[in-house]
């Protein structure tokens, strides 16, 4: 069992946390930290409140019976968020969600989406992103970070970028630039390519953002938590070699988990769109 050795004060003082927090049953009592002129005392508590110590707003924390004080500290000024995972894991859906909130707190939002990606835009006839179960929000189509950069607004607090994979290496130094000017940014795309492997900017993104969420899909194959991206032509898997964006050609894809996905790297007994011709035949 998991004891902890720093005494309280110590944790409410530093913010260390060393576990989840855990629920407190209704009408509990918390100690708030002594100071040097007034004693202990404890204060009465509901299940979902927040305790205010100071200047800081404080969460409890429950550990090995006992209840210190967790200071909350939010991001200052700008700050990236970046949304990853394989296809069908929910990444556009995450960036709605979000960016609905926005809207919500009535903060000035632009949406944007590289013009590659006209998967869903007739359907809705409209520039938009949109998750694979059906939800859509308006967005700007743009071609490169430099159009992007053109079309964003000076009051513009909150950006967000659909498939971010698709755009050059340019959209890390953009991105960073918007949150020193203190913007929200929000970057959803995959962190991996078919072949499983990092594509785009995006890892970069990663390592450079305040809040990094990564979801998974459930593997077609297994049923286990899809991590991968299985491309699949003529309902075979693609090779290794080729090309990782492929425009026209008629590939679809499914999410798999490691042992599942295959990307097979020896030569190609048929040409590629071979299978593409044949049924316009």
């Amino acid at each position: 069992m998991f004891c902890c050795l720093f005494p309280v004060s110590a944790l409410a003082t530093t913010g260390v946390t060393l576990g989840v927090d855990s629920a407190l049953p209704r009408d509990s009592h918390v100690a708030e930290p002594a100071s040097s002129k007034s004693k202990t005392k404890a204060v009465p508590r509901r299940r979902g409140e927040t305790i205010t110590s100071g200047a800081y707003p404080v969460s409890p924390v429950v550990r090995c019976g006992k209840v210190a004080l967790m200071p909350f500290y939010p991001f200052r000024g700008g700050f990236l968020e970046v949304v990853v995972g394989p296809m069908f894991s929910g990444k556009s859906e995450e960036l709605i969600r979000r960016t609905t909130r926005a809207f919500i707190a009535k903060q000035r939002v632009q949406v944007f989406k590289p013009s590659l990606d006209t998967r869903y835009d007739d359907l809705h006839d409209m520039v938009a992103v949109a998750s694979h179960n059906g939800r859509t929000l308006g967005a700007q189509a743009v071609g490169d970070v430099a159009q992007l950069r053109e079309r964003l607004e000076p009051e513009t607090q909150v950006v967000a970028i659909d498939e971010g994979q698709f755009l050059s290496r340019d959209l890390i130094g953009f991105a960073c630039d918007l949150t020193d000017e203190g913007k929200r940014v929000i970057v959803a795309g995959l962190d991996l390519d078919f072949r499983g492997e990092p594509f785009g900017p995006v890892p970069e993104l990663l390592a450079r953002a305040e809040s990094v969420s990564k979801l998974t899909a459930i593997c077609v194959r297994c049923g286990a938590a899809a991590t991968r991206t299985q491309r699949l032509i003529g309902g075979h898997p693609a090779h290794y070699d080729d090309p990782v964006i492929l425009v026209g050609a008629a590939e679809s894809y499914e999410p798999r988990c490691r042992a599942c996905h295959s990307v097979p790297r020896r030569e190609r007994a048929t040409p590629l769109f071979v299978e593409e011709a044949q049924t316009h035949r």
